[in-house]
């Protein structure tokens, strides 16, 4: 296959996440170099940039179905829109490089690879982002909906990350590699194997709402409000009787699943004395037992290292109770020991896989996403 541009020693990307937590937006540039080995990734820059509330709110109220009309979902992909553009300026100041092509994920409001329930058949998954607008607009080519592919090909569309760890965590292999966003993932490598990736679970998408819901604060600062709480054993236990849990991978999941009437529910389960600190330590247990089942359940080889990426490795309660829950192996550490920035590596692996797609390349892996073959990722917006 041929590739859309010219080879040549390296290529400077810019890639954007906006995860399931819908904080922000974090944008990356990065220099990828063809070399052997065939991908080196220099990281240029990196900036976190913070939705504002009102927008973070309606992206809220489009999720949970409290805006219903067209004229919501259009504007609010406009305003999505105009905040990468945004962040993007605010990201490229000092830095004096023109990318020669953003990579971003856009911001998903609706992630529903299999149906939840008899009544809500719809399966897809959406990322809203005018990418041909932001083309335009900052004068530089756009890869987006990166997701639709695979899904088209039978698969989830979800995770797509595992792709980008094979080609820059193999060399540690036995490992696992977790990122914590909004929903906690994981990909499994070892030498000799396929790789295994899927989401295992919530990871601060319940943190979060309970620090909304109880204090008044968006999130956990260090986890030091889940540190004075309890944990319930048997409350992990009643959430583990959710399905999903129980699912064989592929499996992906997201807000529709772990919505807010699904922690409500799990709420009420709570014996009367359990307080707000509780609920959060009970919250953080949660995640790192739903990590340390899919490590132990799914791993090939055990891995000798676990390397963390993301917002839920500044939770450091959370952050206790993984290692707690291990009990010391694997040895866990940042993506940073690595050679891989752990606050931005979801953008960094969009670059990647940005990459991938200006060289005609297959982005996902179908035994992690459930696709029936290999696929492109991405479409290209030209300015």
């Amino acid at each position: 296959m041929k590739p859309l541009i010219k080879p040549k020693q390296y290529m400077i990307l810019s890639g954007a996440m906006s995860g399931t937590s819908m904080d922000g937006v974090d944008w990356v540039t990065v220099q990828i170099r063809m070399e052997n080995p065939p991908l080196q990734i220099e990281f240029l820059h990196g900036s976190s940039i913070p939705y504002p509330a009102e927008l973070r709110q309606l992206l809220f109220d489009v999720i949970n179905g409290k805006s219903q009309s067209a004229q919501d979902f259009f504007r609010a992909e406009e305003l999505v829109t105009d905040f990468y553009r945004d962040s993007f300026r605010e990201h490229q100041k000092g830095l004096m490089i023109k990318p020669e092509y953003l990579a971003c994920h856009g911001q998903t409001i609706y992630h529903n690879p299999d149906p939840v329930s008899q009544t809500n058949q719809v399966r897809g998954t959406w990322q809203i982002l005018n990418g041909q607008r932001l083309a335009a607009e900052l004068d530089i080519p756009v890869i987006f909906r990166f997701r639709q592919a695979d899904l088209a090909a039978g698969g989830q569309g979800a995770p797509l990350v595992p792709k980008v760890d094979e080609l820059l965590f193999s060399s540690q292999a036995p490992c696992a590699v977790l990122n914590i966003g909004g929903i906690a993932n994981l990909t499994l490598l070892a030498e000799n194997e396929w790789t295994t990736g899927f989401d295992c679970g919530p990871g601060n998408i319940i943190l979060d709402y309970i620090a909304n819901r109880f204090f008044s604060v968006p999130f956990d600062a260090d986890g030091k409000l889940a540190a004075t709480g309890k944990v319930f054993p048997e409350m992990i236990k009643a959430a583990m009787a959710d399905p999903f849990f129980k699912k064989e991978p592929p499996k992906s999941t997201g807000r529709e699943l772990f919505s807010e009437d699904w922690i409500e529910n799990w709420l009420d389960l709570f014996p009367a004395e359990a307080t707000k600190h509780d609920f959060l330590a009970t919250a953080a247990e949660l995640t790192a037992q739903a990590i340390y089942t899919g490590v132990k359940k799914y791993s090939a080889v055990f891995p000798k290292r676990l390397y963390a990426s993301g917002g839920g490795t500044r939770n450091l309660f959370l952050m206790e109770r993984i290692s707690a829950a291990f009990k010391g192996k694997p040895v866990i550490q940042l993506t940073d020991e690595a050679g891989v920035s752990a606050v931005y590596k979801e953008a960094i692996a969009f670059a990647v896989l940005g990459f991938l797609r200006t060289q005609n390349q297959f982005g996902n892996l179908p035994k992690v996403t459930g696709a029936r073959k290999p696929v492109k990722l991405g479409l290209i917006a030209e300015p």
